[in-house]
């Protein structure tokens, strides 16, 4: 069965076909290598026989590889997090607490994020963040891998919460946050580290407490430009409390890897070249497939290919 991308495109595709062409199996389908050993970066040429009406390529490659075609769920042997903070400006004080919960609400006001039961677990003395105004923006600090598991049962889906706390009145406006990189990580035994969610794809929802008082150009409900912000009040400020949290996350779930489209019924394809550029094996799989808009039969063939 096709990744379901590839199935509206064969479907659409059809439309300009014989509709009433009966399809036969592409049974005379065939795939041949000149040169299953190769170095690093090296072409791989295959040879083609038969003519199916539409040919899928599966490198074997992360990502690519035809057995994963279905997947949805995959059974992490760790899940781990990190990022990329800096901070400038205003007073040194520690105002950044990180936190993990598996029993959040989803509800994003003050009133749920505060209750017992979400369960907040302060994990920021996990990471490493920056004590020092940094000269620029662009020198971050990396926080280094941490293995969410240690804390959560991350067959659970979690959230992931920034909170920005200053308290008392100071002489001077509170430093300024930003995190422009943030990951989570799974680690599989079939393909090793696979990101399950980065800065962009976190769906953070900012929430500042009743009575705060933030820059006045403080925009805490999106992410500007790929990153988050944390800014805390001017001079004189008693209290700032800001969090910016996920959406839940499943760190089960992934994309299904995908096939190439490489050939379609305009055209035949009687050979195909690929580069591989890291070492490794590989089992280089092919669809052919015969189609109408009605019905579609399939025929798959595989080679294995050793880089070295």
């Amino acid at each position: 069965m096709l990744n379901i991308y590839m199935v509206v495109g064969l479907v659409l595709g059809c439309w300009a076909c014989d509709e009433t062409r009966e399809v036969d199996a592409p049974d005379a389908f065939g795939v041949t290598v000149k040169n299953a050993t190769v170095k690093a970066g090296e072409a791989v040429d295959f040879d083609f026989a038969g003519n199916p009406d539409y040919i899928v390529f599966f490198s074997g490659e992360k990502g690519q590889k035809y057995e994963n075609r279905n997947r949805t769920k995959i059974v992490a042997n760790a899940v781990t997090m990190n990022f990329r903070s800096v901070v400038r400006y205003g007073k040194t004080v520690p105002t950044l607490r990180i936190f993990v919960s598996t029993d959040f609400n989803g509800t994003y006001d003050m009133e749920n994020i505060q209750s017992e039961g979400a369960n907040w677990i302060d994990i920021t003395e996990e990471f490493t963040i920056p004590l020092t105004s940094a000269s620029s923006w662009t020198n971050t600090t990396p926080s280094g891998n941490f293995n969410l598991q240690k804390h959560i049962d991350t067959n659970k889906n979690f959230y992931i919460a920034y909170q920005f706390l200053q308290n008392g009145s100071e002489g001077s406006a509170y430093r300024t946050w930003q995190i422009p990189e943030f990951n989570i990580d799974i680690d599989s035994d079939s393909d090793g580290l696979i990101n399950v969610c980065t800065i962009q794809s976190a769906g953070w929802v900012g929430v500042i407490a009743p009575g705060s008082n933030p820059s006045a150009d403080y925009k805490p409900k999106k992410v500007t430009d790929g990153l988050i912000e944390l800014k805390g009040g001017t001079a004189g400020t008693a209290k700032t409390e800001i969090w910016m949290i996920s959406k839940k996350i499943d760190a089960s779930s992934v994309d299904s890897d995908r096939g190439q489209s490489i050939s379609n019924y305009s055209y035949e394809l009687p050979a195909f070249r690929y580069y591989y550029e890291l070492p490794g094996t590989y089992t280089a799989t092919f669809v052919g497939t015969n189609a109408n808009i009605h019905e579609s039969k399939q025929a798959v063939r595989s080679v294995q290919i050793t880089v070295e």
